[in-house]
């Protein structure tokens, strides 16, 4: 009996997790879209609402359970990522916001097996054709573009620099509303005056 083929690997769990963490955290799209971008989700219902909170980031405009689902309403996607239903379930059963990299890292992880499958099929109907020496000299190269394509996305400078004024009026707004900016350290007056740290830094205190 010939053996069925597999499912490509992925892992709805993390992919929810992502959405619903950016959703109750929206400073955690930052660090999260460092890791993934929308084709690194397997669903397409969890790619197209990626790319619609990466619209309203961009844009300046908070996310929530009811700002996501009047945007997506607006451009007739409610439906396509599974409705009201589905929204709350993502803001709602995310075990950690604090732990968005982590999940993005997953969902990066097998986005690239994805593609490495993918690629090995190709690589093996080829095989049959074409000769062993021109074969064996494109698997490297492609190999390496191929698990390097989620991380080196390129950005214009204007985009860039908009998206670091973005992050600053968020984090003033953070601040003047009383909240922190950064990681917490526990010690309320370090905290209040500095609206708590941010990294990847390595700070050492006295």
């Amino acid at each position: 009996m010939r053996a069925l083929p597999k499912a490509p690997p992925y892992c709805m769990e993390s992919e929810q997790s992502v959405l619903g963490a950016v959703m109750i955290n929206n400073s955690a799209y930052y660090a999260v879209s460092a890791v993934i971008t929308a084709d690194d989700f397997f669903r397409q219902d969890h790619a197209m609402l990626w790319h619609r909170l990466g619209v309203m980031v961009k844009a300046r405009k908070p996310i929530d359970f009811v700002t996501v689902s009047g945007e997506l309403k607006d451009h007739g996607e409610l439906d396509a990522v599974g409705g009201l239903s589905y929204l709350g379930m993502l803001a709602n059963d995310v075990p950690s916001a604090a732990n968005a990299v982590a999940y993005a890292e997953r969902v990066s992880d097998l986005a690239k097996r994805r593609r490495i499958i993918a690629y090995a099929g190709d690589l093996a109907d080829r095989a049959w054709t074409t000769p062993a020496d021109e074969l064996t000299g494109t698997i490297t190269t492609g190999l390496n573009a191929l698990l390097s394509r989620s991380t080196a996305t390129s950005k214009r400078f204007s985009q860039a620099v908009a998206d670091a004024d973005a992050g600053i009026r968020s984090a003033r707004a953070r601040k003047a509303a009383g909240g922190s900016v950064g990681a917490l350290t526990g010690l309320q007056t370090l905290d209040r005056i500095t609206g708590g740290f941010s990294g990847p830094r390595l700070i050492l205190m006295a």
